[in-house]
């Protein structure tokens, strides 16, 4: 390479509007405005809502599943499960 075209290619890639140059601009033109951060810690969100009517409908539904566990066991258990159960009409 001969020492003009590497001017000319210097020349060339330090020309004004090259993105560095553009980058610089951009740079000494943004103003920065102070951040204001509370060091105070964030109370966690609960992760479950109380509803009381879903407490409510959970109890009905483990009352409903202890009947039928009852009343299966006492049809099947002493001499009504050895004589196959009572059948339902």
């Amino acid at each position: 390479m001969k020492i003009g075209e590497y001017k000319s290619m210097m020349k060339w890639l330090t020309r004004p509007g090259t993105p560095k140059e553009i980058e610089k601009k951009i740079i000494q033109n943004v103003k920065t405005t102070p951040i204001k951060f509370d060091p105070t810690p964030i109370v966690p969100m609960p992760t479950e809502i109380y509803d009381p009517l879903a407490k409510e409908q959970q109890r009905f539904n483990n009352l409903l599943k202890e009947i039928e566990a009852k009343k299966t066991r006492n049809k099947t258990l002493g001499l009504a499960g050895l004589l196959g159960g009572v059948k339902d009409a």
